[in-house]
């Protein structure tokens, strides 16, 4: 039987090591090319940046309730990312753009869209899926700037039938309110299977009450990962004989 496949993005399908290595890199290239800001203060930049970015991300996600999904999330996630490009410009003693927004969704989709940290395994197994009949969806909390540009990097695109992102399902995946919109989105019917893999626990577990088929991709070099209470995999290569037995 085919189904609906959405698949994370960072764990399940990308590298965060890779990515973040690779970012790092071009992100101070950029820097070095567009401003002539040298190489090593570009590097330093990035991680000063990232630092904030971090930490930032951490306080929005310990809002409760409704500022987590929604209009408001959306916009609180851009202000961040805003703030977060105004930081880059005052450490690099350049006055910022008038629309920091428009300009990061430029400056991170260069980025990362020439970036392949896509795991090996990935390609050979959304081949496989595809050729069995089955949708695929990105389903991440990312940006489509990030999420979309990381599938292009990777060469993969246009393997997926759809994104489910920050921009459309305006919560993060632990929220029911991620989910009704990335079924309604994708027109996945309630009575049409579907398989949601994640490498958190707790993303799986807002959709699995939802009648998804739920695996934890738990690839080897993340060992001291939580586990969850749903079958786990390691490759993505295990997941298209997994679905003929379903």
């Amino acid at each position: 039987m085919t189904s609906a496949v959405f698949l994370d993005l960072y764990r399940v399908l990308a590298d965060p090591g890779l990515m973040e290595k690779h970012y790092r890199e071009r992100f101070a290239s950029i820097l070095r090319r567009d401003f002539g800001i040298p190489l090593p203060k570009g590097r330093l930049i990035h991680d000063g940046t990232y630092a904030w970015y971090t930490n930032e991300g951490a306080r929005l996600d310990s809002l409760q309730g409704d500022m987590r999904e929604g209009e408001e999330w959306v916009r609180a996630v851009q202000r961040m990312e805003a703030e977060h490009m105004r930081l880059a410009f005052e450490m690099a003693g350049i006055p910022p753009p008038s629309n920091l927004n428009n300009f990061w969704v430029k400056f991170e989709t260069e980025i990362v869209s020439g970036i392949d940290a896509l795991y090996a395994d990935v390609p050979p197994a959304l081949r496989e899926l595809k050729a069995g009949g089955h949708r695929i969806f990105l389903s991440t909390n990312a940006t489509r700037s990030n999420a979309e540009s990381a599938l292009v990097g990777g060469g993969v695109r246009d393997m997926f039938d759809g994104l489910v992102l920050l921009e459309n399902a305006k919560a993060k995946k632990d929220r029911p309110h991620y989910w009704r919109r990335a079924l309604n989105i994708m027109s996945v019917r309630p009575t049409e299977p579907f398989v949601v893999v994640d490498d958190i626990p707790a993303y799986l577990a807002a959709v699995s009450k939802m009648g998804a088929r739920c695996f934890q991709m738990v690839r080897p070099e993340y060992t001291g990962m939580k586990i969850g209470t749903y079958p786990i995999i390691s490759s993505l290569t295990e997941l298209p004989t997994l679905l003929r037995t379903l």
